[in-house]
């Protein structure tokens, strides 16, 4: 398991985001920045010798969609673009549009840019969250 925790030992929040794998799956953690905006993890994992997969582990808080998250989850996916890296995005973007079920416009444009798949069409948990 990789984890990288919220905040410092003391934060009574918890929390933090994680990666969890089988023992007999190579893994090495990436450095893919600090942004403020939502908490990230990335790794590269060797299925095998010449196969290898980056999965991004991201959490954002509930909260209006800044132009600030935006461009920095479009740091990441530069970062993972410009190392050809094949990769897979997972994680609580917390960015539902208001009274609906469809993906915050913002977001869904981003994703749209770099030509990602919103998968999660369904409500995750409760009545009033989505995607």
């Amino acid at each position: 398991m990789l984890h990288q925790p919220r905040g410092s030992l003391t934060d009574e929040r918890g929390g933090g985001v994680a990666i969890i794998h089988r023992d007999d799956i190579s893994v090495r953690q990436l450095d893919v920045g600090t942004p403020t905006e939502f908490e990230v993890l990335a790794a590269r994992l060797t299925l095998r010798p010449t196969d290898h997969v980056t999965v991004v582990c991201v959490y954002r808080p509930p909260g209006a969609v800044t132009r600030l998250f935006c461009n920095q989850l479009a740091d990441v996916l530069d970062q993972l673009v410009t190392a050809k890296q094949r990769f897979v995005m997972c994680g609580d973007f917390n960015c539902p549009r208001s009274g609906d079920r469809q993906l915050d416009a913002n977001l869904n444009d981003l994703l749209h840019c770099y030509d990602l798949m919103q998968h999660v069409q369904d409500i995750t948990r409760g009545s009033s969250t989505c995607c």
